[in-house]
């Protein structure tokens, strides 16, 4: 971000609900350029701190949409 080119943070996470956290998080998740997140309850939480619905996609990691391997 510092060099001004897009990021990206894929299936992260991080509790952005902590009172005591959204003074400095708040900022550097409204700046990222994209928020790929695994649930439309953590697009919720990015929504509430001001995050741009433009820049948050919830896709499923591919490691919990596909079946368990039989043991």
């Amino acid at each position: 971000m510092r060099a001004g080119l897009p990021t990206a943070i894929v299936n992260y996470s991080f509790a952005v609900s902590k009172p005591h956290l959204l003074e400095w998080v708040a900022p550097v998740m409204r700046s990222v350029t994209l928020h790929a997140v695994r649930e439309s309850g953590s697009k919720a939480k990015l929504l509430d701190i001001g995050v741009d619905p433009g820049r948050i996609i919830v896709s499923r990691d591919s490691a919990f949409a596909v079946p368990a391997p039989p043991e």
